[in-house]
Parts: structure tokens; sequence; C-alpha cells
């Protein structure tokens, strides 16, 4: 009898969140990440000024319908999560300041 063995971590395929992200009329651009903690500039082409967006990527199994050629995938967080896993900010400085705080107390876990 054969069952499907689980692979192991070392073997999955990952895929990893995209550096520059194109949704709803927004374009998402990666500034800087760590572990799982990024930034991402979030401009519109009737905006003046961009906004700042960092988040807590997560890793999840591909959705269902989707082809797999991954294991396992990178997230953004949804509109459920903003607050506790996203963050939107109108100055670099202040997603920095999010940014850091949220590195360091991933540094602090490891």
């Amino acid at each position: 009898m054969s069952f499907n063995q689980p692979k192991p971590i070392l073997t999955m395929k990952l895929r990893k969140l995209e550096t520059v992200i194109e949704c709803q009329g927004f374009t998402y651009t990666e500034i800087c990440r760590s572990g799982n903690i990024a930034l991402y500039e979030q401009l519109r082409d009737d905006w003046k000024s961009p906004s700042y967006e960092v988040i807590i990527i997560k890793v999840n199994n591909p959705h269902p319908n989707s082809v797999h050629e991954f294991d396992m995938v990178e997230t953004y967080p949804s509109a459920m999560h903003w607050g506790s896993r996203g963050w939107t900010f109108n100055t670099m400085e202040d997603a920095g300041e999010k940014f850091d705080e949220l590195v360091l107390k991933q540094e602090v876990k490891a």
C-alpha cells in the first residue's frame, strides 16, 4: 500500500511575493524587506504622492483553483488583517519606523 508522504520542508517550492504588484489600479513596489516584514510604496496614476504599506508576509497553501506549480505561496495581508498584519502610512518616515519596530520584534523572536 502506498501513501502520499508530505514533502520535506527543504524540497518545497515557495512562490515569493512579487517585488512589484499591480492590483485594482494601484502599483505596489517593494522598497525593503527583512525576513517576512516588507515595506511597499503604493501609487496610483491620479495621486500626487505615494502612500506606504508595511506588511507581515504570511506563507500559505496555494489557492485550490490555481495551478499547483508551488507547494507554498507568500501572501500580502487581506483587508480583514489590516491593522494586525498590514498598515498604511502617508510618509516614508512613519512607515520606516513601523518597519524597524516589526523587524526588531522578529529578531527578538528568532
